[in-house]
């Protein structure tokens, strides 16, 4: 004879209970498995696309080639913008629901600027090391890429596509339609899975540090405020002070240190008095562009460790909020990670960022 299943109170209150955890778990893994598949359009249509202009300039004639160069970040924008659109076409149907929070004060938002450059500046130290043994170990001369692009670019051009689009595009995509479809099944692992992604998308080792903790700085804020205008802001304001104005002064310091390089020698002090007078009119030439680049290096340097600082007495302060309590940690890490969307954006672009370690 068959057992009688005795229906109680208690056991009718298990059984919802664990089918409403059940649905919550498959919508998250749904969820997360869409924005990562919306990703890994993005990333593949810009990288598809790259690989077809290449194509092409390889067959076109020098002007046109230094014409691409010219406006290089233009197209680079461009090509986001076109499959950013293409991507959110996978997101179609999906709910979403904007972080509701409290706009943040003037003082407020100089704190959380301040913490964003001293994040930024310890995240291109860890890059830049991690870089300098990878070099050693391999023999390899893989440089910086963004150090490239500040000098080689004109000014306009880097404020409005770097200081501007960059900022306006990037924080639609990882904060406004990642997080508003992932953060109602907890703050911190959408905080965490967008920055990773956002550090991931540049493609490229040396910005993937410094890009993730910036990414986990404006997941938290567009959490606390709900405000796609407040993190776009700051991440203008980030990539102004940190790309476009050094791209003013850093060509004419580099220009005066290959310069010094070719008449100094290994022993300083058997400089000559004819060495001297080379050098002297050079100061007076780039005087001016050194102490500009001095006093906005001692300026960032301050504010990195004041950045630091208050990031170290506001961390326990910070409140991350658990907007899906059914669902252990290790439960959301899960659905968040293990899903075939999540995997391949992650694969897609991991195997990118490796591929410029080799190049």
């Amino acid at each position: 004879m068959s057992e009688e299943i005795i229906h109680t109170p208690e056991n009718d209150i298990v059984s919802v209970f664990s089918e409403e955890k059940d649905a919550k778990l498959k919508g998250m893994r749904r969820a997360y498995s869409r924005c990562g598949w919306a990703l890994f359009a993005v990333s593949s249509i810009v990288f598809l696309l790259s690989i077809l202009l290449g194509a092409f300039l390889k067959g076109a004639d020098e002007a046109v080639k230094e014409l691409y160069n010219k406006y290089l970040l233009y197209i680079n924008e461009i090509l986001i913008a076109l499959s950013i659109a293409a991507g959110l076409c996978i997101l179609i149907g999906t709910k979403k629901s904007a972080p509701m929070g409290e706009r943040i004060s003037g003082g407020k938002f100089i704190k959380l600027m301040c913490i964003c450059f001293a994040t930024g500046w310890i995240g291109n130290l860890i890059g830049t090391a991690i870089l300098l043994v990878w070099n050693i170990f391999t023999g390899n001369q893989v440089e910086n890429q963004l150090v490239g692009v500040i000098v080689n670019t004109a000014p306009f051009q880097m404020f409005l596509c770097t200081g501007i689009i960059a900022p306006i595009l990037e924080e639609f995509f990882f904060r406004k339609i990642l997080i508003d479809r992932t953060h109602k099944y907890g703050e911190l692992t959408a905080i965490l899975i967008s920055a990773a992604f956002f550090g991931l998308f540049h493609q490229n080792f040396s910005q993937f540090f410094y890009a993730f903790g910036l990414g986990i700085i404006f997941g938290y804020v567009y959490c606390k405020t709900g405000s796609y205008l407040t993190v776009t802001l700051m991440h203008m304001v980030f990539n102004t002070v940190m790309g476009v104005i050094p791209g003013l002064m850093l060509p004419k310091v580099l220009e005066f240190l290959e310069k010094i390089s070719e008449i100094a020698t290994d022993d300083l002090t058997a400089i000559t008095a004819e060495q001297i007078d080379t050098i002297i009119p050079m100061l007076t030439e780039y005087g001016l562009p050194l102490a500009l680049y001095m006093l906005y290096a001692f300026i960032i340097g301050a504010i990195n460790i004041s950045g630091g600082i208050i990031l170290l007495l506001s961390f326990k302060k910070s409140k991350i909020e658990n907007n899906c309590p059914e669902l252990t940690a290790n439960e959301k890490r899960r659905a968040s990670m293990l899903n075939v969307g999540t995997i391949a954006s992650a694969t897609l672009l991991i195997a990118l960022t490796v591929a410029t370690l080799f190049m």
